[in-house]
């Protein structure tokens, strides 16, 4: 296995060359926050709350989803990141239905966690809900729009459309239930036709309720 010299906030440190970023530091104990990012999946970098700085760069990159190379130096926490990642959080809590207590994912939350760790204890940034309607209402768990038949409860007013579970769906299971429909604000997570789960071709397999990282999908109880 090749090995290459790395640099990431003053440590000195070799890693695999075709490690990430983000892999990287974890080696090295050193952390990174992250929300969209899953072990069981590819990188995505779809939140870009994992964005570092690295030297030479003309833009912050996501740890995440970029390479290490030889004599790469990287800061991952300073006061430019800090307020960048703080402002991620807020702009997509902006968007967020903020019942935390009637959730299930409550304490096991990974924006709410994120947004404590980060230090966001209120919302700075709000707006309008226009366009997002179809998504924003909650389905499932606040009005019951789920059939009995579902093993699952989606909750579109909990989802930050980071894609876990229409990727573990799609690329671990290969079925292919669950996809990414719309653009923009009118962007939701959907079942072909917009059909009942149990009449997709979802196996009940459970995956996208364990890699979701919010209250957006849950087993019925």
């Amino acid at each position: 296995m090749k090995l290459v010299s790395v640099t990431i906030d003053g440590h000195r440190l070799e890693s695999a060359a075709d490690a990430t970023i983000l892999a990287a530091a974890r080696q090295a104990g050193i952390e990174i926050p992250t929300l969209c990012f899953c072990d069981a999946l590819g990188p995505y970098s779809a939140c870009r709350v994992c964005v570092v700085e690295v030297k030479g760069a003309d833009r912050l990159l996501p740890a995440c989803g970029t390479r290490v190379a030889d004599g790469i130096e990287v800061v991952t926490d300073s006061p430019l990141l800090a307020d960048i990642r703080r402002t991620l959080v807020e702009l997509i809590l902006s968007d967020h239905e903020k019942d935390c207590l009637a959730c299930a994912k409550w304490g096991g939350c990974k924006l709410q966690a994120l947004a404590k760790q980060l230090g966001v204890t209120r919302n700075a940034l709000s707006h309008q809900r226009i366009g997002r309607a179809v998504r924003t209402v909650p389905v499932g768990r606040a009005v019951g729009a789920a059939r009995p038949a579902d093993a699952i409860v989606r909750d579109r007013s909990a989802c930050i459309l980071c894609g876990n579970c229409v990727r573990v769906c799609r690329e671990v299971q290969k079925v292919s239930a669950l996809a990414l429909e719309g653009r923009g604000f009118a962007m939701r997570v959907a079942t072909p036709f917009d059909l009942p789960l149990a009449e997709t071709p979802c196996v009940e397999c459970k995956q996208c309720v364990r890699v979701c990282p919010t209250g957006a999908m849950e087993e019925r109880r």
